[in-house]
């Protein structure tokens, strides 16, 4: 056989689907444990007016909080991924009861985030991607006190978010991830206005509601599956 019909018959068989190598598959799954830090605004800020008419102050501030979570997402196409995310973030608050400095209550933050993330760069030593979506959040707050009455109110709020996240592979399934996270939501009071008016013996009370700006920075290792 001649070395032409050689050559031929060779890649006669690399073209064919019995031989061909098999195409590297971009991984559509992936999971990020991460943890971080949360800065958010004042849960409650300003007057709360009661059923009898009195107004009062009250003052629910979170400091910087602990943030342990994770994130789920899944690759559409190699430049769209959805992702859904789960965190819990604990904090101490400040605490003002109509004018009166009280001790500084526990503040718990569980949210729930689905949104969607597009690469912007991507290349061999790391990805960018830029993306939002819509956060829902329940807080639970320990150690707190009304009209000498202890109470642990709860709450929730819904608004959307905006992340910046970079990832720098360290091998083909796995990566580091830190990301940015902007938050602006809109609180609920339902639970934390009734149990606070039962605390001060009333029917009912109503808190200003206001916006409440957060960041959050996170750092992890993203693990495709």
């Amino acid at each position: 056989m001649s070395v032409r019909r050689l050559s031929l018959l060779v890649a006669l068989l690399g073209s064919s689907p019995a031989f061909a190598q098999p195409a590297t598959k971009i991984s559509k799954f992936a999971i990020t444990p991460h943890l971080g830090v949360a800065s958010e605004g004042a849960y409650a800020d300003g007057p709360i007016v009661f059923s009898d008419g009195d107004v009062d102050y009250i003052l629910v501030e979170p400091r910087t909080a602990l943030l342990i979570g994770v994130e789920l997402s899944y690759r559409f196409t190699p430049k769209l991924a959805g992702v859904l995310g789960l965190s819990f973030a604990s904090a101490d608050a400040r605490y003002i009861e109509n004018n009166d400095v009280r001790r500084d209550v526990g503040f718990d933050t569980l949210r729930i985030q689905p949104g969607v993330m597009a690469n912007i760069l991507s290349s061999d030593k790391l990805a960018l991607d830029l993306g939002g979506g819509l956060t829902i959040y329940q807080i639970s707050i320990d150690g707190f006190v009304w009209n000498d009455r202890r109470v642990d109110p709860g709450g929730g709020g819904l608004g959307l978010f905006g992340a910046a996240a970079i990832d720098v592979p360290l091998t083909p399934r796995l990566s580091f991830h830190s990301h940015l996270m902007l938050e602006l939501s809109r609180p609920f009071y339902g639970g934390f206005e009734d149990d606070i008016a039962f605390a001060d013996g009333e029917v009912g009370a109503s808190v200003d509601h206001d916006t409440r700006l957060g960041a959050v920075l996170g750092v992890g290792l993203s693990f495709n599956l």
